[in-house]
């Protein structure tokens, strides 16, 4: 669970031989090796999961909003450009 250089570094910490420090780190493995532990650090990635999966949802939802707007200007525009020939064409035969 600790990854490799933080063990790495407790381990060196616990070489120096204090009582106290050493105890400190076995209770902090005790801590990340229990179940109530594991459980909680897999809701919080399960949470972080989640949360990013809704933020990508509602960027995309946005997108999707956003392209239908600009598609429906697009056309706007296609009309009065068409608009506009047509006029053109009509003032230019009188």
């Amino acid at each position: 669970m600790v990854e490799k250089t933080y063990q790495e570094k407790l381990e060196k910490i616990k070489s120096f031989g204090v009582p106290e420090i050493n105890e400190a780190i076995e209770t902090f493995y005790d801590v990340i090796e229990s179940p109530e532990f594991q459980e909680l650090e897999r809701l919080r990635e399960k949470a972080r999961h989640d949360e990013a999966q809704a933020l990508h949802n509602a960027e995309q939802k946005e997108r999707k909003k956003w392209q239908g707007i600009v598609a429906e200007k697009d056309a706007e525009i296609e009309k009065q450009k068409a608009l506009i020939d047509e006029l053109k064409k009509r003032l230019g035969e009188e």
